[in-house]
Protein backbone atom coordinates (compact mmCIF):
# COMPACT_ATOMS: atom_id res chain seq x y z
CA UNK A 1 0.00 0.00 0.00
CA UNK A 2 1.71 3.38 -0.93
CA UNK A 3 1.73 6.21 1.80
CA UNK A 4 0.08 9.22 1.38
CA UNK A 5 0.45 12.64 2.07
CA UNK A 6 -2.33 13.95 5.19
CA UNK A 7 -4.70 16.60 4.04
CA UNK A 8 -4.77 19.70 5.91
CA UNK A 9 -7.84 22.28 4.97
CA UNK A 10 -6.36 25.81 6.03
CA UNK A 11 -8.60 28.79 6.45
CA UNK A 12 -6.93 31.96 5.96
CA UNK A 13 -9.18 34.67 7.98
CA UNK A 14 -10.21 37.93 6.26
CA UNK A 15 -8.85 40.14 8.58
CA UNK A 16 -5.33 38.79 7.77
CA UNK A 17 -5.62 40.42 4.07
CA UNK A 18 -5.44 44.18 5.97
CA UNK A 19 -1.36 42.64 7.37
CA UNK A 20 1.24 43.44 4.98
CA UNK A 21 3.28 40.61 5.99
CA UNK A 22 0.64 38.18 4.90
CA UNK A 23 2.55 36.01 1.89
CA UNK A 24 5.76 36.24 4.18
CA UNK A 25 3.76 34.57 6.88
CA UNK A 26 1.75 32.32 5.30
CA UNK A 27 4.94 30.56 3.96
CA UNK A 28 6.74 30.61 7.06
CA UNK A 29 4.05 29.16 8.84
CA UNK A 30 3.62 26.36 5.85
CA UNK A 31 7.29 25.62 5.61
CA UNK A 32 7.06 24.71 9.01
CA UNK A 33 4.44 22.25 9.42
CA UNK A 34 4.43 18.39 8.65
CA UNK A 35 4.09 17.57 5.30
CA UNK A 36 0.63 17.72 3.77
CA UNK A 37 -1.22 18.71 1.20
CA UNK A 38 -2.64 22.32 1.91
CA UNK A 39 -5.86 23.31 0.89
CA UNK A 40 -6.53 26.99 1.31
CA UNK A 41 -9.66 28.60 2.08
CA UNK A 42 -9.82 32.61 1.83
CA UNK A 43 -12.05 34.30 4.14
CA UNK A 44 -13.82 37.63 2.59
CA UNK A 45 -12.71 40.07 5.76
CA UNK A 46 -13.51 43.75 4.42
CA UNK A 47 -15.00 42.52 1.26
CA UNK A 48 -17.78 40.55 2.93
CA UNK A 49 -17.83 43.66 5.41
CA UNK A 50 -19.29 45.42 2.65
CA UNK A 51 -21.45 42.97 1.97
CA UNK A 52 -23.01 43.22 5.19
CA UNK A 53 -23.23 46.83 5.58
CA UNK A 54 -25.06 46.83 1.78
CA UNK A 55 -27.15 44.04 3.22
CA UNK A 56 -28.03 46.57 6.57
CA UNK A 57 -29.17 49.20 4.08
CA UNK A 58 -31.10 47.48 1.93
CA UNK A 59 -31.86 44.29 3.40
CA UNK A 60 -30.92 42.08 0.75
CA UNK A 61 -32.42 38.85 2.22
CA UNK A 62 -30.30 36.32 3.98
CA UNK A 63 -29.71 33.85 0.67
CA UNK A 64 -28.92 36.92 -1.17
CA UNK A 65 -26.27 38.16 1.26
CA UNK A 66 -25.01 35.28 1.88
CA UNK A 67 -24.48 34.15 -2.18
CA UNK A 68 -22.37 37.94 -2.17
CA UNK A 69 -20.61 36.98 0.55
CA UNK A 70 -19.42 33.88 -0.89
CA UNK A 71 -18.47 35.96 -4.24
CA UNK A 72 -16.17 37.78 -1.60
CA UNK A 73 -14.18 34.68 -0.88
CA UNK A 74 -13.77 33.94 -4.25
CA UNK A 75 -12.10 37.58 -4.90
CA UNK A 76 -9.97 36.98 -1.83
CA UNK A 77 -9.32 33.72 -3.18
CA UNK A 78 -7.71 36.14 -6.33
CA UNK A 79 -6.41 37.80 -3.71
CA UNK A 80 -4.43 34.70 -2.14
CA UNK A 81 -3.60 33.69 -5.54
CA UNK A 82 -1.71 36.37 -6.26
CA UNK A 83 0.36 37.24 -3.26
CA UNK A 84 0.64 33.56 -3.36
CA UNK A 85 1.91 32.94 -6.79
CA UNK A 86 3.33 28.95 -5.88
CA UNK A 87 0.06 27.96 -4.96
CA UNK A 88 -2.79 26.77 -7.32
CA UNK A 89 -6.11 28.36 -7.66
CA UNK A 90 -9.23 25.77 -8.57
CA UNK A 91 -12.12 26.27 -8.78
CA UNK A 92 -13.71 23.02 -8.82
CA UNK A 93 -12.79 20.71 -5.49
CA UNK A 94 -11.32 17.77 -8.35
CA UNK A 95 -9.65 20.26 -9.78
CA UNK A 96 -7.64 20.56 -7.04
CA UNK A 97 -5.85 16.85 -7.93
CA UNK A 98 -6.18 17.61 -11.39
CA UNK A 99 -4.62 21.14 -12.23
CA UNK A 100 -1.28 21.25 -13.87
CA UNK A 101 0.75 21.35 -10.73
CA UNK A 102 -0.62 17.74 -10.20
CA UNK A 103 -0.82 16.35 -13.08
CA UNK A 104 -1.29 12.53 -13.68
CA UNK A 105 -3.13 11.54 -10.26
CA UNK A 106 -6.23 10.60 -12.28
CA UNK A 107 -9.55 11.27 -10.84
CA UNK A 108 -12.10 8.44 -9.35
CA UNK A 109 -14.81 10.00 -11.19
CA UNK A 110 -16.64 6.51 -12.82
CA UNK A 111 -16.51 5.34 -9.28
CA UNK A 112 -18.35 7.85 -7.57
CA UNK A 113 -21.15 9.25 -10.36
CA UNK A 114 -19.14 12.88 -10.75
CA UNK A 115 -19.16 13.99 -14.34
CA UNK A 116 -15.88 15.09 -15.63
CA UNK A 117 -14.54 18.08 -14.94
CA UNK A 118 -13.66 21.12 -17.05
CA UNK A 119 -16.12 23.55 -16.87
CA UNK A 120 -16.46 26.50 -13.73
CA UNK A 121 -19.58 26.81 -13.99
CA UNK A 122 -20.44 23.89 -11.88
CA UNK A 123 -21.78 21.21 -15.07
CA UNK A 124 -19.78 18.91 -16.00
CA UNK A 125 -18.84 17.51 -19.74
CA UNK A 126 -22.17 16.03 -19.74
CA UNK A 127 -24.16 19.03 -18.90
CA UNK A 128 -25.03 17.65 -15.74
CA UNK A 129 -24.26 19.17 -12.44
CA UNK A 130 -21.88 17.11 -9.82
CA UNK A 131 -24.86 17.42 -7.26
CA UNK A 132 -26.96 15.53 -10.05
CA UNK A 133 -23.81 13.43 -11.05
CA UNK A 134 -23.72 12.20 -7.49
CA UNK A 135 -26.99 11.14 -6.60
CA UNK A 136 -28.28 9.69 -10.01
CA UNK A 137 -29.25 5.99 -8.97
CA UNK A 138 -28.21 6.05 -5.34
CA UNK A 139 -30.32 5.79 -2.26
CA UNK A 140 -29.78 4.85 0.93
CA UNK A 141 -26.50 4.84 3.02
CA UNK A 142 -24.63 4.71 -0.63
CA UNK A 143 -25.76 7.77 -1.58
CA UNK A 144 -24.82 10.00 1.72
CA UNK A 145 -21.55 8.35 1.81
CA UNK A 146 -20.31 9.42 -1.90
CA UNK A 147 -19.31 12.76 -1.88
CA UNK A 148 -17.14 13.06 1.42
CA UNK A 149 -15.24 9.25 -0.01
CA UNK A 150 -15.43 10.36 -3.54
CA UNK A 151 -13.48 14.10 -2.92
CA UNK A 152 -11.28 12.74 -0.32
CA UNK A 153 -9.85 9.73 -2.84
CA UNK A 154 -9.82 12.31 -5.48
CA UNK A 155 -7.81 14.60 -3.27
CA UNK A 156 -5.59 12.42 -2.19
CA UNK A 157 -4.30 10.59 -5.93
CA UNK A 158 -0.79 9.65 -6.39
CA UNK A 159 1.62 8.39 -3.14
CA UNK A 160 3.51 10.98 -1.40
CA UNK A 161 6.76 9.97 -3.10
CA UNK A 162 5.35 10.38 -6.90
CA UNK A 163 7.60 12.98 -7.75
CA UNK A 164 4.40 14.15 -10.62
CA UNK A 165 2.72 15.18 -7.46
CA UNK A 166 3.94 18.81 -6.30
CA UNK A 167 2.72 18.57 -2.61
CA UNK A 168 5.15 21.15 -1.70
CA UNK A 169 2.77 23.71 -3.50
CA UNK A 170 -0.60 24.63 -1.19
CA UNK A 171 -4.20 24.87 -3.19
CA UNK A 172 -6.33 27.42 -3.37
CA UNK A 173 -9.98 26.52 -3.21
CA UNK A 174 -12.64 28.99 -4.59
CA UNK A 175 -15.15 27.61 -2.42
CA UNK A 176 -18.39 28.42 -4.49
CA UNK A 177 -18.50 25.95 -7.13
CA UNK A 178 -18.45 23.47 -3.97
CA UNK A 179 -21.24 25.16 -2.27
CA UNK A 180 -23.30 26.05 -4.95
CA UNK A 181 -22.80 21.76 -6.50
CA UNK A 182 -21.64 19.88 -3.94
CA UNK A 183 -21.81 21.07 -0.40
CA UNK A 184 -26.02 19.98 -0.23
CA UNK A 185 -25.55 16.98 -1.38
CA UNK A 186 -23.50 15.93 1.37
CA UNK A 187 -24.52 13.73 4.26
CA UNK A 188 -25.84 15.64 7.17
CA UNK A 189 -27.19 19.11 7.38
CA UNK A 190 -26.88 21.70 4.58
CA UNK A 191 -25.22 25.01 5.42
CA UNK A 192 -27.53 27.42 5.91
CA UNK A 193 -27.68 30.54 3.41
CA UNK A 194 -27.34 33.28 6.38
CA UNK A 195 -25.03 35.54 8.38
CA UNK A 196 -24.81 32.51 10.78
CA UNK A 197 -22.29 31.02 8.18
CA UNK A 198 -18.96 32.62 7.28
CA UNK A 199 -16.04 31.30 5.98
CA UNK A 200 -15.18 29.51 9.71
CA UNK A 201 -17.81 27.12 8.70
CA UNK A 202 -17.22 26.90 4.82
CA UNK A 203 -13.57 25.61 5.74
CA UNK A 204 -15.29 23.10 8.43
CA UNK A 205 -17.69 21.78 5.45
CA UNK A 206 -15.12 21.58 3.33
CA UNK A 207 -13.12 19.61 5.50
CA UNK A 208 -15.43 16.72 6.39
CA UNK A 209 -16.24 16.68 2.49
CA UNK A 210 -12.85 15.52 1.93
CA UNK A 211 -12.40 13.92 5.21
CA UNK A 212 -9.65 15.71 5.90
CA UNK A 213 -7.06 15.27 8.58
CA UNK A 214 -6.81 18.94 10.06
CA UNK A 215 -8.84 21.80 10.11
CA UNK A 216 -6.37 25.06 10.82
CA UNK A 217 -8.10 28.43 11.25
CA UNK A 218 -5.38 31.16 10.63
CA UNK A 219 -6.55 33.92 12.30
CA UNK A 220 -5.13 37.76 13.87
CA UNK A 221 -5.43 36.54 17.71
CA UNK A 222 -5.48 32.77 19.91
CA UNK A 223 -8.92 32.72 21.43
CA UNK A 224 -9.85 32.15 24.71
CA UNK A 225 -12.71 29.61 26.25
CA UNK A 226 -14.99 27.39 25.60
CA UNK A 227 -16.14 26.88 21.95
CA UNK A 228 -19.70 28.31 22.91
CA UNK A 229 -17.70 31.72 24.11
CA UNK A 230 -15.76 31.44 20.71
CA UNK A 231 -19.27 32.23 19.17
CA UNK A 232 -20.01 34.30 21.47
CA UNK A 233 -16.97 36.58 21.26
CA UNK A 234 -17.42 36.63 17.13
CA UNK A 235 -14.13 34.37 17.51
CA UNK A 236 -16.21 31.64 14.77
CA UNK A 237 -19.49 31.88 13.34
CA UNK A 238 -22.96 31.27 14.96
CA UNK A 239 -22.94 27.79 13.29
CA UNK A 240 -18.98 26.98 13.39
CA UNK A 241 -20.02 24.40 16.49
CA UNK A 242 -22.17 22.30 14.41
CA UNK A 243 -20.46 22.43 11.25
CA UNK A 244 -16.64 21.36 12.94
CA UNK A 245 -18.21 18.43 14.94
CA UNK A 246 -17.30 15.74 12.71
CA UNK A 247 -13.75 16.83 12.66
CA UNK A 248 -13.01 16.09 16.62
CA UNK A 249 -10.84 19.48 16.90
CA UNK A 250 -9.92 22.36 15.31
CA UNK A 251 -5.97 23.92 15.65
CA UNK A 252 -6.09 27.69 16.04
CA UNK A 253 -3.12 30.31 15.03
CA UNK A 254 -1.83 33.36 15.72
CA UNK A 255 -0.35 34.66 12.39
CA UNK A 256 0.12 37.91 13.18
CA UNK A 257 2.62 36.93 15.75
CA UNK A 258 6.16 36.08 14.39
CA UNK A 259 6.16 32.65 16.44
CA UNK A 260 2.71 31.52 15.91
CA UNK A 261 1.33 30.67 19.08
CA UNK A 262 -1.55 28.48 18.59
CA UNK A 263 -3.61 26.30 20.38
CA UNK A 264 -6.66 23.36 19.73
CA UNK A 265 -9.92 23.38 20.19
CA UNK A 266 -11.45 20.08 21.12
CA UNK A 267 -15.43 19.80 20.02
CA UNK A 268 -18.60 18.40 21.13
CA UNK A 269 -19.30 14.73 19.62
CA UNK A 270 -22.55 14.21 17.93
CA UNK A 271 -25.43 13.17 20.23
Amino acid sequence: MTDRLPLRVVKVGGSLFGFAPLPQSLRRWLAAQAPAQNILIAGGGALADAVRHADDCFQLGDAAAHDLAVRAMSVSARVLATILPEATLVEDVRDAVCGSRLAGCGLRDAACGLPASGRSDGQGATGVSPVQGATAGLSGSTQSSVPSLALRASIEGPSATDTRHNAGAPIILDVESFLRDVEPAMPGEALPRNWGVTSDSIAARVAVALDADELVLLKSRLPSGTLDALVAGRYVDRYFPRAVRPLGSVRCVDLRTATFPQTAIVTKPIT
